[in-house]
């Protein structure tokens, strides 16, 4: 706590060179403090990677800054980790999908997605609707992968699960894939790294056997 203290007797100072290493150009991430928190009931870990309180300050600024202008390039079936929206919606939306005659239905997560996933492919989404290109920089620069405090290996990939710019790049990260599944016309939903795909019932009388699949 004596940290906390320590920022707030001398918040100004704290803020007012954070802004100008910003401005300038020569702010760098701190290590990050990393632990482990326990994965459900099967007993795996879950390792939580924690930004410094000045790159949080950094992140929360970014994140404020872009979040309603990315929320515009995601799909509407995605679900988490959205303002206004979330699991009752999801339900809501697989019960529509349902009613309709969508009943058959595939249910699947993508295994360590925030450890793999693609900074670029969530940069490349926001870019276009981001305003700032500066704000890209920044925001590669936060999420790069960084060795935490204490570890000798740093990871190639993935963004750190504790930093408060992760969920909104996994959902970004995901955008072409939620609309590649929409445009199948299947019916989709997702949350974080949940996914369910829904089908109607095939016609039977819509059905052609392939050439491959025909007697010679």
């Amino acid at each position: 706590m004596q940290i906390f203290t320590l920022i707030r007797q001398h918040l100004d100072d704290f803020l007012t060179e954070l802004s100008e290493s910003l401005r300038s150009g020569t702010y760098e991430p701190d290590p990050l403090l990393s632990f482990g928190i326990p994965k459900g009931t099967s007993g795996e870990v879950r390792t939580l990677h924690i930004p410094s309180i000045r790159d949080r300050v950094v992140e929360r600024a970014v994140v404020n800054t872009i979040v309603h202008r990315a929320d515009l390039a995601m799909s509407p079936c995605s679900f988490a980790y959205r303002t206004g929206i979330g699991t009752d919606d999801a339900v809501d939306h697989l019960a529509r999908l349902r009613d309709t005659g969508y009943r058959y239905v595939l249910r699947t997560d993508i295994e360590d997605y925030f450890p793999n996933l693609s900074i670029e492919d969530a940069l490349a989404a926001l870019s276009p609707i981001a305003g700032c290109p500066r704000t890209i920089d920044l925001i590669r620069l936060i999420a790069r992968p960084r060795r935490a405090r204490g570890e000798r290996r740093t990871c190639n990939r993935g963004i750190a699960q504790g930093s408060c710019l992760a969920p909104l790049l996994a959902n970004l990260a995901l955008t072409d894939v939620d609309r590649a599944i929409g445009d199948a016309g299947y019916g989709y939903a997702r949350f974080a790294d949940d996914i369910v795909i829904c089908s109607p019932p095939m016609n039977p009388t819509s059905w052609r056997p392939s050439s491959s699949s025909t007697p010679s």
